[in-house]
């Protein structure tokens, strides 16, 4: 016959378990003597105060003294309820993402706070909130605001439209001084995404003509290195946006969000030119600052793609719900 090894993991887990509980049974027994101490003292105490009092009092009155109120606290003490917590706490949760509190910062703080009100006892702990809860309603807050659909867009100037306003910019710059212009126009040249503008044009003529660009760029792609980014030059004097650039003396490079789009497709578009629905991405906006503020501070807090995004949800879900809160009347 042979004997099976030692299952070591479930041996640690069990041994773990055991310290655990003597652990609890510990700090109980610490507890309950620390108040039968205290009860002795202050009977002690109240039996020096009260022994004159005491030899005044007939039998009749000695009957009446309650006998049950001179045990001592360790035979009427209950015994602190360590029972799992099973409130709802997504609410806490979701403050605890926005504000960026760790977990054992929030179980602390929130536990206080229910200790303060009397909700949290030494004959009733059921209620102490530690980090592991903390975590487990953070990671649940964050699923389920990811399964919501959210269709609100970041408010500011996108792509598609980004050549337009940069044409309205030059117009309306061209009475400035020649000083200032020239610390300006290098700012304005670095603005113009042309391509993506033309695809979302209303004009059908102008849809083809960024189609046959993006589709030239492709055939003709043959480079071996990196492709160096220069600044185009820009037409300060065009009328329109499709002319602030000198096509033929530029390189083009076709938008990497029509990367997953084949030649085949390509082709089948310059027959149809039908008007593209492109992803909507902001421009050098404050909103664009904004988010990769949220991005940098989610990545220093969590790590995966899932939950980076959980992250961000969670806390714009929050401001969402409670812009600010500085009075009473302002909590949602």
């Amino acid at each position: 016959m042979i004997i099976a090894g030692v299952d070591v993991v479930t041996s640690k887990l069990l041994q773990r378990r055991v310290a655990r509980r003597n652990k609890i049974d510990e700090r109980k027994s610490k507890e309950v003597s620390k108040l039968d101490l205290t009860f002795v003292n202050s009977n002690d105490l109240d039996k020096d105060k009260s022994s004159s009092s005491e030899s005044k009092l007939d039998d009749l009155d000695r009957e009446f003294v309650p006998a049950k109120s001179m045990k001592p606290p360790s035979e009427t003490l209950a015994i602190p309820s360590t029972s799992q917590m099973r409130i709802n706490i997504n609410k806490l949760a979701l403050v605890c993402d926005r504000t960026g509190v760790s977990d054992r910062v929030a179980a602390m703080l929130s536990s206080a706070v229910l200790q303060d009100v009397g909700i949290i006892t030494l004959e009733d702990q059921s209620k102490v909130i530690d980090r592991s809860k903390i975590r487990q309603a953070r990671k649940n807050v964050r699923k389920a605001i990811q399964n919501i659909e959210i269709k609100s867009d970041i408010e500011g100037i996108y792509f598609d439209d980004g050549p337009k306003h940069l044409l309205g910019m030059i117009q309306r710059s061209r009475f400035l001084p020649q000083n200032i212009l020239k610390i300006i126009d290098p700012v304005i040249e670095r603005n113009a995404y042309l391509l993506i503008c033309m695809l979302n044009d209303t004009k059908r003529y102008l849809r083809e003509l960024a189609l046959r660009r993006i589709l030239k760029t492709r055939n003709g792609l043959t480079r071996e290195r990196m492709r160096e980014f220069i600044i185009p030059k820009i037409n300060f004097e065009a009328t329109t946006y499709n002319d602030l650039i000198d096509w033929q003396n530029c390189e083009l490079s076709e938008p990497s969000i029509l990367a997953s789009i084949s030649n085949d497709d390509l082709n089948q578009l310059i027959q149809t030119v039908p008007e593209m629905d492109l992803v909507k991405f902001p421009c050098h906006t404050q909103a664009v600052e904004r988010h990769v503020k949220i991005v940098s501070e989610a990545s220093l807090s969590v790590s995966g793609k899932e939950s980076r995004d959980g992250y961000v949800m969670a806390k714009l879900q929050s401001r969402s719900e409670m812009p600010v809160f500085e009075t009473k009347k302002e909590y949602k």
